[in-house]
């Protein structure tokens, strides 16, 4: 360790929280649709440990006890999203994709720094989420400490370099 000249840091969960805020959900269908929508999501996201769908999971979904629909099938597709099919109690079902504007479709951020989550129903682009990664009170301590005793530091992510 005496020669260590760089230090190398994954940023979700380690530089940042292991969790994401949900800033905002934009919707695409009547108002009376919404709260079965969000449901949705919720339960999908509820199916998924990623650090992104977190936070969708704790969205209320207002379905009665026994009568709300459940997850048939899920399917993440890595650095995209999850695909999903829910049931209904009468047994109606609904494709559900999760995961990125180019994968779901639909409108990129203007902002390459915003991280959005696209949702599609059937094939239709149905919801545009807006999260953010929260940075850890003791990230911007910690590197300058590195950079005080003459580390490098280099972020290793998935993401973009502006969201890096």
């Amino acid at each position: 360790l005496a020669e260590v000249d760089r230090v190398m840091v994954d940023k979700t969960g380690t530089l940042t929280d292991d969790r994401f805020a949900l800033v905002s959900v934009e919707t695409f269908c009547p108002e009376a649709a919404r709260a079965q929508l969000l449901g949705w999501l919720s339960l999908v996201q509820g199916q998924s440990s990623h650090p992104v769908a977190k936070p969708f999971a704790d969205l209320p979904r207002p379905f009665a006890p026994g009568a709300g629909p459940r997850v048939e099938a899920l399917t993440a597709v890595p650095g995209c999203g999850v695909s999903a099919r829910l049931v209904e109690a009468n047994g109606t079902r609904h494709e559900v994709k999760v995961g990125t504007p180019e994968w779901v479709g639909g409108p990129r951020p203007s902002d390459p720094a915003t991280k959005t989550v696209h949702v599609s129903v059937g094939g239709e682009l149905a919801a545009v989420a807006t999260v953010r990664e929260r940075l850890r009170e003791s990230a911007a301590e910690a590197v300058e400490h590195f950079g005080r005793i003459g580390l490098s530091v280099e972020v290793l992510t998935g993401d973009t370099a502006a969201r890096a």
